[in-house]
């Protein structure tokens, strides 16, 4: 039997699967830069507490109450965040061709 804590893609082990909105996911997370309290060596990520507040699946709290974020699993909304972007790009230059052959157009009927 699959373990629900590993990393099988298949569908077998899931249920309710549903499409993620990417954009809004991951707009509402916010990459940080920080020095480490330990050793000062400086590093970028995310707060596993604003993490919490938009994906608290993606949050582990160990017995001391440190909280970490599961940083793989963020893959998932990058991707549909990617193909979201990816649309709205191709339908912005749908856009502008049209807009384009209106000015050529209007351009033409003045020259007239």
């Amino acid at each position: 039997p699959v373990r629900p804590d590993s990393h099988s893609s298949g569908y077998n082990p899931k249920t309710n699967i549903k499409k993620l909105d990417g954009i809004k996911i991951i707009s509402a997370l916010q990459g940080v830069s920080f020095n480490w309290k330990g050793n000062g060596n400086k590093d970028i990520g995310l707060i596993a507490q604003d993490v919490e507040e938009v994906l608290p699946e993606l949050v582990a709290t160990d017995s001391s109450g440190l909280k970490s974020v599961k940083y793989g699993n963020i893959v998932a909304p990058l991707i549909e965040a990617v193909k979201e972007l990816q649309e709205q790009n191709k339908n912005q230059s749908n856009r502008i061709a049209e807009l384009e052959k209106e000015l050529s157009l209007l351009r033409n009927e003045l020259k007239k």
